[in-house]
């Protein structure tokens, strides 16, 4: 989770979601309770939202 970041957000279950905006598109982060990671980034094409919704997919979550 280093780096900079636009926006954390903890959720109810601990999971921690880190969002990146820039002219070049989106990049959304998902950090299970579980050790799960989801790195998802996107063209401009879509918007930070529709990043996060395919990034909080529980089917994409995987473990190291």
């Amino acid at each position: 989770m280093a780096g900079y970041v636009d926006e954390r957000r903890t959720l109810s279950d601990g999971t921690v979601v880190d969002l990146r905006s820039s002219e070049r598109g989106s990049r959304v982060e998902v950090y299970g309770t579980d050790g799960s990671i989801v790195d998802v980034s996107a063209d401009p094409v879509l918007t930070v939202q529709q990043v996060t919704d395919i990034a909080m997919t529980p089917g994409l979550r995987w473990n190291f």
